[in-house]
């Protein structure tokens, strides 16, 4: 019986929620709970693997220790990796150094500077270490930052394979995507095409309206189609005929979806008894 093939999770928490943010002169999205166990289950699918064995989520805690009282921790990763940290054996967290100094602002005075230590140094080392000794077979890496590249390479030049995992290409740097481009065994996850399922109540406006993952979905294809199209418009009939993981299906669910969307004030249409082949922008 042949091996199973095991994943590794690798999540710099700040690089991880800072790629979350989508912000328009108008909205700005922030994400609000995240179901880890279908998020991990569709990169597992994707590298086409049996399992993973572990999810290390690094962070920066003062003096380097994690609260053993979860209500201590900051609200968003309380909300984000609390119910993991209590409930699930492979979700580890290895804290950095949170050390804070002070230093004059422009008008003279003192104020408090936060800097995290030794969060992308210990990162390094764990991919290293555990492709040193074979203890995985794809390193799935939630950060671009150029920090990680190190790590990177020895997961690669192990004979091993490493997803580098981001939401389009925000908060990863150039250095990075060149190195995946030119190099056999290591690729780039845009996690906006994984669809929204391991997203649940994602959106928030400045407004305090709430959307659903679908309606976050068709906003994310939106702000997609608007970049590769150079800023054009799409007509709402590609909009919803589009194959997008993550969108409902049937056209008259993702038109229901666009009206919502007009609604909220988050899409203009150009026309007043919009059909079809009406313009979409998004705004």
């Amino acid at each position: 019986m042949a091996e199973e093939r095991v994943v590794r999770f690798f999540v710099d928490f700040r690089n991880f929620i800072g790629g979350f943010w989508y912000e328009s002169a108008k909205i700005q999205f922030a994400l609000r709970e995240l179901d880890w166990y279908k998020l991990t289950r569709a990169i597992v699918e994707y590298a086409q693997a049996d399992s993973y064995d572990r999810i290390h989520c690094y962070d920066a805690f003062p003096n380097g220790e994690m609260p053993k009282d979860l209500r201590r921790l900051p609200s968003e990763m309380r909300r984000l990796i609390g119910s993991e940290v209590e409930n699930n054996s492979k979700f580890i967290v290895r804290p950095g150094y949170n050390i804070t100094r002070s230093k004059l602002d422009k008008r003279g005075g003192s104020v408090a500077w936060t800097r995290e230590k030794a969060v992308d140094t210990q990162i390094v080392v764990d991919m290293t270490r555990g492709a040193l000794r074979g203890e995985y077979d794809v390193a799935v890496l939630f950060s671009g930052d150029l920090d990680m590249k190190p790590g990177i390479v020895e997961v690669v030049e192990s004979g091993l394979e490493c997803i580098v995992c981001g939401w389009g290409t925000r908060c990863v740097s150039n250095e990075i995507l060149a190195y995946v481009e030119a190099t056999e065994g290591v690729s780039y996850l845009d996690l906006t095409t994984l669809g929204t399922g391991p997203i649940i109540r994602v959106a928030e406006l400045r407004t305090g309206t709430e959307l659903s993952s679908d309606e976050f979905a068709m906003c994310v294809v939106l702000y997609i189609e608007q970049i590769l199209s150079g800023g054009a418009p799409v007509s709402a009939l590609q909009l919803v005929q589009a194959n997008y993981s993550g969108l409902p299906s049937g056209e008259s669910n993702r038109y229901g979806i666009l009206r919502k969307l007009r609604q909220y004030g988050l899409v203009s249409i150009d026309s007043v008894s919009w059909g079809p082949h009406a313009n979409v922008r998004f705004i």
